[in-house]
């Protein structure tokens, strides 16, 4: 909870905030309960200032509720494999997302194995997502191709930047257009 705090006051002094009486950050709170009270010049400085205390706030883009961290067995109970992975849900919809594996080192951060791994997902979503990677991550997992020459060649076919990367953001589409666009370069190489 020490940690929490320490974000939280991270967070308060890139706003300019002062504690409440008793510590609190109404602002802060409010923002974490998905009301959007900060600014979203602040939030932006917020995810590059404090990126751990934002791995707290993950909204759901189907009904815009505050999605909650659950444990794997909440999920999957009959999966005993992912009982102690974190999942980002929003029970509602039943969207979800997993989680970076703890103590892997995120580009160069700690990892408490809360980070995300892209945004939610609905079931539609996560199979898309999961026929993407199961035709991509071959290019260089299998060596063909180096990762980072797998990502480029991707960005440059679907016309993305290097931000917008990343299957586990990607949308239906986009998964649909990895799926096609790989099985087009593997159809040319034979």
């Amino acid at each position: 909870m020490e940690a929490y705090k320490l974000r939280r006051g991270e967070v308060a002094a890139i706003l300019g905030l002062k504690p409440r009486p008793g510590g609190s950050h109404g602002t802060i709170d409010m923002w974490l309960a998905g009301k959007n009270a900060v600014p979203a010049g602040k939030v932006a400085q917020i995810e590059r200032e404090a990126p751990a205390f934002v791995a707290n706030r993950l909204n759901c883009q189907y009904c815009g509720r505050a999605a909650k961290l659950v444990r794997g067995v909440t999920l999957y109970p009959g999966h005993p494999e992912t009982h102690d992975k974190y999942f980002w849900r929003c029970a509602p919809c039943g969207a979800h997302v997993g989680c970076h594996p703890r103590n892997k080192n995120t580009k160069g951060k700690p990892n408490d194995g809360k980070i995300p791994l892209g945004s939610l997902a609905n079931k539609e979503l996560r199979r898309a997502r999961n026929r993407a990677h199961a035709m991509f991550d071959p290019l260089w997992r299998k060596g063909k191709m180096k990762r980072g020459e797998a990502y480029s060649w991707l960005r440059e076919t679907l016309g993305i930047s290097k931000e917008a990367c990343h299957i586990g953001r990607f949308d239906v589409e986009l998964c649909n257009r990895t799926v096609d666009a790989v099985a087009a370069l593997k159809k040319e190489a034979k």
